[in-house]
């Protein structure tokens, strides 16, 4: 727990230094132990929410998006299909589906064995996170909301 302890502040001030850098809007915290960052930015037709999690005891930095909509109960089994399609084509990190809310977050994680996550990890994380949630996140909020079919949006993830 000491080496988390450390890596976690190093990866959690290497993010902050980064961010500052890169002239970017975000508020800190702590959640459950944990430094948080807390950012989002204007896709091209949705805003998405980043939380950044350094987790002192499973040695990792994790950013989550949440989908500001949930799909409704009826759309789960359909939703899942689509999140595994989804999943099948992401090179780095995933969607996941709570089968109870329908609620839809992308996860992407830095492990520490390799040594601690640096600027370029924070940027790294940033670009894939917000290029795939912006990928796919107005299908699938079109989806829950009833705008598109199933269909619709098989063919949009087979596309992309």
């Amino acid at each position: 727990m000491a080496d988390g302890n450390k890596m976690a502040e190093k990866s959690f001030n290497e993010f902050i230094k980064r961010l500052n850098k890169l002239k970017w809007n975000y508020n800190t915290g702590m959640a459950n132990g944990n430094h948080v960052i807390r950012t989002g930015v204007q896709g091209d037709d949705v805003p998405m929410e980043l939380h950044f999690v350094f987790d002192r005891e499973r040695e990792l930095t994790l950013v989550f998006s949440q989908l500001p909509t949930a799909l409704p109960k009826e759309k789960i089994i359909e939703g899942a299909a689509a999140v595994a399609m989804m999943n099948h084509n992401i090179l780095q990190g995933c969607f996941d589906l709570n089968t109870e809310t329908g609620e839809i977050v992308f996860r992407l994680v830095d492990d520490w064995t390799g040594g601690f996550s640096d600027g370029n990890v924070c940027e790294n994380m940033l670009g894939m996170t917000c290029q795939t949630v912006d990928r796919y996140n107005d299908k699938l909020i079109a989806f829950a909301e009833g705008k598109i079919s199933r269909d619709e949006l098989f063919a949009f993830v087979r596309a992309n």
